[in-house]
């Protein structure tokens, strides 16, 4: 097979073109999916930190309210106020986080439990 002078401009320059477009469309294409795993991996970060936050706080609460009854009013009680108050602080962030998103089951459960929490001793929060 004898190369004509076409055929060896071809293999110079049109392959290497064609390569090279195949090497950068795929590290493209992987670049995307890592971009858009790490946008959701965001997503469930945020969240987490809000459940976190709200789970830390109801413990601390629910830890003062345990020396506050069994002291029956001795200890604790100054404190407990503030952390209530600081709970109320997380259930509206949880609230207000989650309003804008969607909602599994569980997390819908979750947010009628904390509505309880609050209907249930209003004039202590």
């Amino acid at each position: 097979m004898k190369l004509t002078m076409q055929n060896t401009l071809r293999l110079i320059s049109q392959y290497p073109l064609i390569i090279l477009f195949i090497f950068s469309s795929y590290f493209f294409f992987v670049t995307y999916t890592q971009f858009d795993a790490t946008l959701q991996h965001k997503g469930k970060f945020e969240s987490t930190q809000v459940l976190s936050s709200l789970s830390i706080e109801l413990a601390k609460e629910r830890g003062l309210s345990a020396s506050y009854l069994s002291s029956e009013g001795g200890i604790a009680k100054e404190a407990l106020q503030e952390q209530r108050i600081n709970v109320n602080k997380a259930i509206k962030e949880f609230h207000d986080y989650f309003q804008t998103r969607e909602m599994s089951s569980s997390l819908k459960n979750s947010v009628a439990l904390l509505t309880k929490i609050v209907e249930i001793s209003p004039k202590n929060r």
